[in-house]
């Protein structure tokens, strides 16, 4: 037995010459094992805690859509941790097999020679089994004391081989069990050698490990980073040198939802402290406005802005801003300048925390200029004033598809004589129509000025048609109407309620602009409180004051008016002077101005823009081509564009005529203003610079320049639509038609009017909550600004209703009929109407070229009378044919509600296409479509919005002025949230509210849940 013993320790030493020594081999597999466990933690932790602390930490309320919008971080984190445990997996069966080699090299040695014979013979075979069966023959007992005396054998348990004595004394060899599946994985000889001779599995997949264990690292890392680095400081006291005249300071006061509550005890610190607070939640909201004004996006983007900042420079808004800064009002300057004096202290404050867009671009924003805030005023004029688009649909039609003018306008009209206005003749100021005699007269001039229009027009065609490249008549198209795709319809309602239709008897007020929707929102919520101001409502990024709201003594809600401010005048260059070019019979010169673009990794671009008496020559940037210029005339280009001293004198009006006082300096974009106040009045008025044209000139087709069609003034600000405290008790507007025929001035042209769908409804609505001496309540108002009813439908049930079609089909009809024309997301009929409907609209598609024709009144009257389309087309059976497509798409699909197939997306502005946009994106569903009260106008091919009520406030005027400490009840939503920040709660945290139509309420005595002090250094 001795000679097994030391055979035993020779092997396990390695002396004798068979191989290396077990006892390392044994030694480095505990070891391994041994350390391995905390590696196996590490391992598991690590991905496990980058995918927690993604979904815990970016989500704000809503674990699905956290999943949706972070699916990239996480599908990487679960596959991290799918290899990692295949690579312990790996790890532990490798450890094991090494382990049991030792075991069956041990076992061997034992089985073979401790009892004295070959490992074959029958023997040593009973022998073992002697053992197993409890013998204690003498001669065949093991010195077992002298084999674990060895220190390598120290833990017995380890050893599967070794034998123990049972408490009588007697000796045991323990049993060896090796699996089944461990044994067949072991002979596989193959494997073995891999595991043995080389590391392929083990190398590859360590650095896949590895690999992404550093990738989470870097997530978990840079994800607590960014939320520390763009979150700004809202609490705490800073001091600012020594203009800080406020005794106690500045107070900036946050709710826990976001709502910004400033006070300061001087107008210079109230403002001073706006700037800071705007600028801690859109900083870079704030800077790509100016930028995108100023045609400066190339700087930051790259070629990208290229085509954008050329429009811009064109435009000149940077040149136009210069010049209104002079007129303006001495009060306004001096808010402008406190407001971007604070903006500039935030970004001269130490660790100032900045977006991530300007970490992710390179660069940090300039400081702000008073300049910055009237160009975004200008922006706001060109999203809401966009007439020149229409006028050059028309003028690309002629030329390109020959079309009459005649036909043009028909294909046009949005606007019946019989349609609604926000205002009848018994509620307008006298002066301002035409009295019965003088209405007929005006009546006869506009028909005779419209038929010379038309002539004038076919016969500058006829004369001058040369057909135009295709390829930039189309390329021009695309830039243009890229641009206007992001903007889309300009869409809003409000309306204000007298106290003797009012539940609580006193007015209220509700207004819902309909703009972009993007991330983030547009509005800034805020309240100021301090000398002589006392104001609470949404405001623009980057202008002072509140924009849509209430002070202290009165409340005001817009809708866009939409007048025709923009005319694009035909100018024919000089044959042989190239820098001078014929207008009015006369040859003028052009000015040139020289633009300078520079392109973040390119090459500078030199752009020559062409100014005329007009405007600005715009071909270039429209790719318009042909043998005339066009030249943009359009009123907020004027020096006297003095629209933001309106918004500073609003912030302090007291009664109606102040209101209206304020509004006189408003230029543009003109606006429909609600109006109700603490004594009870309700009233309204639309200001701006509205021109006024002679009777042959509509606004509606590109002029040439001719002195008898130049605009020849503007409407009087006292002639302008206007009323106070009607009879019927309300008065509402949804980008309608402001007055009556009688109105001695054409604000826009019938053709070119918003389709009166949502305005009728909204009439509908009050008038049915009224009757019988009803009362409107702040829940009603409510209701009416989410109604998804559709008077599009009710006017296409005619038509639907003469379809003679297929038995399948008949059933879906009759349950269209019986359907009430709710669009709501819940709403399968909805989803059945509008495939009909997107079928519909393209029936002029071959005479136009133009896919969709949503014109939804033309439609209706052309398919009753069979004049849908001028190529001989039959529009009954076009309509039938266009009904079993939609059914047969609508049982393809499965049946769809309406929010299942629309959704509204909320995207960033610049990141819409790379993988970081994700973190700003977000999708709801939503009903509606651009008729009804709630509007949601979508993208015919995708079905997806992003326009809609960009803003919804309703509130109520108490009998006593308001301040922060007493406020009426004042409810309001906007998407989004107020932070731009993705890594912020406040980044989206009104969108699920928004989508359920429900609102935020701001309290009388607002929460401190952040308070940052702005004081005087000590």
């Amino acid at each position: 037995m001795e000679s097994v013993i030391q055979k035993a320790k020779d092997r396990w030493t390695g002396q004798d010459g068979e191989g290396p020594a077990l006892s390392g081999q044994f030694r480095t597999t505990l070891v391994n094992i041994r350390q391995s466990k905390g590696s196996i933690v590490l391992l598991i932790v690590l991905p496990l805690v980058g995918i927690f602390s993604v979904v815990f930490l970016l989500s704000i309320s809503d674990l699905q859509r956290c999943i949706e919008i972070y699916a990239p971080f996480l599908t990487v984190g679960l596959i991290h941790l799918l290899l990692t445990l295949v690579f312990i997996g790996y790890i532990v069966l490798k450890q094991y097999l090494k382990a049991r080699e030792v075991d069956r090299s041990l076992y061997n040695i034992w089985s073979e020679d401790s009892i004295g014979g070959n490992n074959n013979d029958d023997n040593s075979f009973n022998t073992r089994n002697s053992y197993s069966s409890g013998s204690s023959e003498e001669e065949e007992a093991v010195d077992l004391d002298a084999f674990v005396s060895f220190e390598d054998f120290r833990h017995q348990d380890d050893m599967h081989m070794m034998p123990e004595a049972d408490g009588g004394g007697q000796q045991k060899k323990q049993k060896i069990n090796l699996n089944l599946f461990t044994k067949k994985f072991y002979k596989r000889r193959n494997l073995n050698k891999i595991f043995s001779r080389g590391c392929i599995l083990n190398c590859s997949l360590g650095f896949v490990i590895v690999g992404l264990t550093a990738f989470m690292a870097v997530v978990l890392v840079a994800q607590f980073y960014m939320i520390n680095a763009t979150n700004p400081k809202l609490n705490g006291e800073i001091h600012y040198g020594s203009k800080i005249q406020s005794k106690d300071g500045i107070k900036i006061v946050r709710e826990e939802n976001g709502m910004i509550h400033i006070t300061a005890s001087t107008e210079y610190d109230l403002y001073f402290g706006q700037g800071i607070a705007s600028s801690q939640d859109r900083l870079f909201q704030m800077d790509l406005h100016r930028r995108l004004g100023k045609g400066t996006l190339s700087e930051i983007v790259g070629s990208e802005g290229l085509l954008t900042d050329s429009f811009f420079k064109t435009l000149g808004l940077l040149e136009a801003a210069n010049s209104v800064l002079a007129a303006l009002e001495e009060e306004t300057r001096f808010s402008l300048l406190a407001y971007v004096d604070g903006c500039n202290y935030y970004l001269q404050m130490p660790n100032t925390h900045r977006s991530l867009e300007f970490r992710a671009l390179g660069y940090k924003p300039e400081p702000f200029e008073a300049i910055d805030i009237i160009i975004w005023s200008k922006i706001m004029a060109l999203e809401l004033g966009m007439n020149m688009n229409e006028e050059l649909k028309r003028y690309n039609l002629m030329w390109d598809k020959k079309m009459s003018p005649e036909r043009i306008l028909k294909m046009w009209y949005s606007y019946r004589e019989d349609s609604p206005t926000i205002l009848n003749e018994s509620e307008m100021d006298p002066s301002s129509l035409f009295n019965q005699t003088e209405m007929q007269t005006a009546k006869k001039e506009r028909e005779e000025g419209r038929k010379e229009e038309i002539e004038r027009v076919k016969s500058f065609m006829n004369k001058n048609h040369k057909k135009r490249s295709q390829e930039k008549v189309e390329e021009g198209r695309g830039i243009f109407e890229s641009w206007l795709e992001r903007r889309g319809k300009r869409n809003s309602n409000n309306w204000v309620i007298s106290s003797k239709l009012s539940s609580t008897g006193k007015p209220l007020l509700a207004s819902d602009p309909h703009l972009g929707l993007s991330s983030p929102s547009v509005w800034l919520m805020m309240s100021l409180n301090g000398p002589n101001i006392s104001t609470v409502g949404s405001t623009f990024p980057g202008v002072p004051g509140v924009v849509i709201g209430r002070n202290s003594w009165i409340s005001w809600g817009v809708t866009n008016a939409q007048p025709d401010t923009q005319d694009l005048f035909i100018i024919e260059p000089h044959q042989s002077i190239p820098s001078a070019y014929w207008a009015n019979g006369q040859v003028h010169h052009f000015t040139e101005r020289k633009e300078r673009i520079y392109v973040k990794g390119g090459k500078t671009h030199f752009l020559t823009i062409k100014e005329t008496i007009y405007g600005p020559i715009m071909n270039d940037v429209l790719k318009v081509s042909g043998p005339y210029l066009l030249a943009l005339n359009w009123t907020t280009l004027r020096a006297e564009d003095t629209t933001v001293n309106a918004v500073t004198r609003l912030q302090k009006a007291s009664n109606f005529d102040e209101f209206r006082n304020a509004l006189r300096s408003w230029v543009s974009p003109a606006q429909n203003f609600v109006y109700s106040d603490i004594y009870g009045n309700i009233g309204y008025q639309c200001p701006g610079l509205v021109p006024i044209r002679k009777a042959s000139h509509s606004g509606l087709f590109p002029v040439q320049s001719n002195s008898s069609l130049d605009w020849i003034g503007f409407i009087p600000f006292e002639q302008l639509p206007w009323t106070l405290n009607p009879a019927k008790g309300y008065i509402a507007s949804a980008n309608n038609k402001i007055a009556p025929s009688s109105y001695r001035y054409i604000i826009l042209a019938d053709e070119d009017w918003e389709e009166p769908h949502r305005f009728n409804r909204i009439i509908e609505m009050i008038q049915e909550e009224t009757k019988d001496n009803g009362k409107l309540s702040i829940d009603d108002m409510k209701k009416m600004q989410n109604d998804y009813t559709s008077l599009l439908f009710r006017d296409f049930v005619p038509l639907l209703k003469s379809l003679s079609l297929s038995s399948d089909a008949k059933e879906y009809r009759d349950e269209l009929l019986s359907w009430k024309g709710e669009m709501s997301p819940s709403s399968k009929m909805a989803t059945l109407f509008q495939y009909w409907y997107i079928q519909l609209i393209q029936v002029t598609n071959e005479e136009t070229g133009i896919k969709y024709w949503n014109k939804p009144i033309f439609l209706k009257e052309a398919f009753s009378d069979n004049s849908c389309s001028l190529r001989g087309l039959d529009c009954q059976k076009y309509a039938v044919d266009a009904f079993e497509s939609a059914v047969q798409k609508f049982e393809k699909e499965g049946e769809k509600k309406w929010g299942d197939v629309h959704k509204t997306v909320f995207n960033h502005p610049l990141f819409q296409n790379v993988w970081v946009s994700c973190l700003y994106r977000r999708k709801v569903k939503t009903g509606g479509d651009s008729f009804t009260p709630n509007v949601s106008p979508y993208n015919f091919e995708t079905f997806e919005s992003s326009f809609g009520p960009s803003y919804r406030q309703i509130l109520e005027m108490d009998s006593r002025p308001s301040s922060s400490s007493n406020l009426a009840p004042f409810h309001f939503i906007f998407p989004m949230g107020q932070s731009e920040s993705p890594f912020s709660k406040l980044y989206d945290n009104w969108l699920e509210s928004w989508e359920d139509g429900k609102y935020e309420q701001i309290p009388s005595s607002p929460s401190e849940f952040h308070k940052l002090i702005i004081a005087n250094e000590e």
